[in-house]
C-alpha cells in the first residue's frame, strides 16, 4: 500500500551544503578556479606595486640623505627611516623634502661658487696660490669635497675678506710710490712717453712688483750714494731723493746720468 503523501510543509529547511574544492564543480556546475587565478593575478599586482613604491622610496631616501650631508644638516626626525609605509603621499612627503634641502643647497652653491670666483681674482691681482685643502678646492672648482655647510661658506668668507684687506694695503702703498715717483719725473724732466712705458711695464699690486721697485730704488740710491737706513720706507726714499736733486759728490748738470734708466724700472 502506498502510503500517503506527506502534509505540506510551509516552512522548508535546507539541507547543510558540504565543503566544496575548488577542483570540484559547485552545486550548479560550476568551477572556482578561475576565482583562484583571478585572486592569484590581484595579488600579484599588488605586490608588484608595492615592490615598486617600496623601491622608489629607497631612491629617494638616498637622495634626501645624501643632501643633509652635503648642506652639513642632521636628519630630520620623520624621515630616519622609510618605515612599512608605501603610499603615494608618503614619497610625495619625501619629494617635497628633497625639494626644500635641495633648494638650500643650490643656494649655498651659488655662495661658494661666487666666493671662490672672487678668491682667484684676488689670488691672481695679488699674485698669489692655494694654500690649503680649502684653497685647493677653490683653485681646482672641486667644491664637493668641502660641502656646502655654514662652516665651509664661513671660511670662505673669512679668506675673501683677508684678500681683499691685503688688496687695499698693497693698492695704498703702490698710491705713494706713484706720487713719489711723479715728483722725481717732474724734478727731471721725465718725457711722458718715458713715463707711459713705466708704468705699463711695472702694472699691477704683486709682490714681484713691488720687490722690483724696491730693488731699483735702492740700486738708484746707491748710485747717487743717497746713505738711508735699511728700514726706511721706500716713500721715505722718494722723499730723501726728491730733496736731494743736487747731492754734494754729483755736478748740478750731471746729476746722477743713470737716474732716468732706474727709475723707468722702479714702479
Amino acid at each position: 500500500m502506498i502510503p500517503p503523501n506527506p502534509p505540506f510543509r510551509t516552512h522548508h529547511t535546507p539541507r547543510p551544503t558540504p565543503h566544496l574544492s575548488v577542483f570540484q564543480p559547485s552545486p550548479n556546475g560550476l568551477c572556482l578556479i578561475p576565482y583562484r587565478d583571478s585572486l592569484e593575478h590581484i595579488r600579484g599586482n599588488l605586490q608588484e606595486t608595492w615592490d615598486l613604491r617600496a623601491a622608489t622610496l629607497r631612491e629617494r631616501e638616498g637622495t634626501l640623505f645624501q643632501l643633509y650631508a652635503d648642506v652639513g644638516a642632521g636628519i630630520e626626525s620623520g624621515f630616519s627611516c622609510t618605515g612599512d609605509r608605501v603610499s603615494l603621499a608618503r614619497i610625495a612627503q619625501y619629494d617635497e623634502e628633497i625639494k626644500r634641502v635641495g633648494g638650500i643647497k643650490s643656494e649655498r652653491g651659488a655662495e661658494v661658487e661666487g666666493l671662490a670666483a672672487q678668491i682667484k681674482d684676488l689670488w691672481e691681482e695679488l699674485g698669489f696660490g692655494p694654500r690649503d685643502e680649502y684653497e685647493r678646492s677653490v683653485a681646482q672648482g672641486s667644491f664637493g669635497e668641502l660641502g656646502w655647510g655654514t662652516l665651509v661658506i664661513s671660511i670662505l668668507s673669512a679668506k675673501f675678506q683677508s684678500l681683499s684687506a691685503e688688496k687695499l694695503a698693497r693698492e695704498e702703498k703702490i698710491m705713494v710710490m706713484g706720487q713719489g715717483i711723479t715728483t722725481l719725473w717732474k724734478r727731471l724732466a721725465t718725457p711722458e712717453e718715458e713715463q707711459t712705458a713705466f708704468l705699463e711695464a711695472h702694472a699691477g699690486i704683486g709682490d714681484d712688483v713691488i720687490s722690483a721697485v724696491r730693488r731699483v730704488i735702492k740700486s738708484f740710491n746707491s748710485q747717487c750714494r743717497i746713505e738711508v737706513p735699511h728700514t726706511t720706507s721706500l716713500s721715505v726714499l722718494l722723499l730723501t731723493f726728491s730733496l736731494s736733486t743736487h747731492p754734494p759728490h754729483c755736478s748740478a748738470k750731471s746729476i746722477c746720468p743713470t737716474s732716468r734708466l732706474s727709475l723707468r724700472c722702479a714702479l
